[in-house]
């Protein structure tokens, strides 16, 4: 599993630190490092997939870096504030800042403060358990992984990012199943996507990662219309 990352800090030192560290870990994938925060929350909040972790200075000018995650914050899923001010550990806790990275820091603090974080995320992530073949043989699968689900007689396809697994099972068991988690929506009668994995929409044709392309059908027009007025509030497709 790779979780994404972005760099804000006016000290160009800090960056080019935390960005040979960051390529330590096989886990972490940097995407960019700002110096200028303002640009870093106008890219974030143009993207379309959340970002997982964003590693942030705090005292920086123009905007400060307790402000930035406050402009980004449902965009982010983990932020790691970074200072050598201690003082502002606690306000970042306000902020439901997952770790508080002091400076100065090696590698061994910084990849204490990873490690901890990941640990955490994989601890609390939601998934499924899958039937699979014959036998009682049961997979577990990460929620956040699936890119869609596909039915099929009595069977369902169940596209990962990895891999596709097939289970015995109805579209519409899946899709009571799927109510207790955000982010999934039936698009036709065999169809169950998940919204963070929507690439591009032309008219009726949905495009998910995977180059999996999908038909929104007649019945299903008004309620992913109206999903997607509310997902276009706080994301450009």
């Amino acid at each position: 599993m790779t979780f994404t990352c972005i760099i804000i800090d006016d000290d160009p030192g800090t960056i080019e630190q935390l960005t040979e560290y960051i390529s330590l870990i096989p886990e972490l994938s940097l995407l960019k490092g700002f110096t200028n925060p303002m640009l870093a929350v106008e890219e974030i909040n143009r993207s379309v997939d959340p970002l997982d972790f964003l590693f942030t200075d705090i005292e920086m000018p123009e905007i400060s870096g307790i402000e930035v995650a406050k402009q980004v914050g449902n965009k982010i899923k983990s932020l790691i504030l970074v200072s050598s001010h201690l003082k502002y550990a606690v306000e970042g806790y306000d902020l439901s800042a997952k770790q508080f990275l002091p400076k100065p820091f090696n590698f061994k603090k910084f990849e204490l403060v990873v490690n901890n974080l990941i640990a955490n995320i994989i601890k609390e992530r939601p998934f499924l358990w899958i039937k699979v073949g014959k036998k009682n043989e049961f997979m577990k699968t990460d929620i956040d992984q699936i890119v869609a689900f596909e039915g099929a007689s009595n069977y369902i396809k169940i596209h990962t990012i990895d891999k596709t697994v097939i289970t015995y099972g109805k579209i519409y068991e899946f899709e009571k199943l799927l109510e207790q988690y955000s982010g999934f929506i039936r698009i036709n009668k065999s169809f169950i996507i998940s919204e963070a994995y929507i690439q591009k929409i032309e008219s009726n044709m949905v495009h998910l990662t995977k180059n999996i392309q999908v038909k929104v059908g007649a019945t299903f027009k008004k309620s992913f219309s109206l999903r997607l007025e509310e997902i276009t509030r706080t994301k450009i497709i």
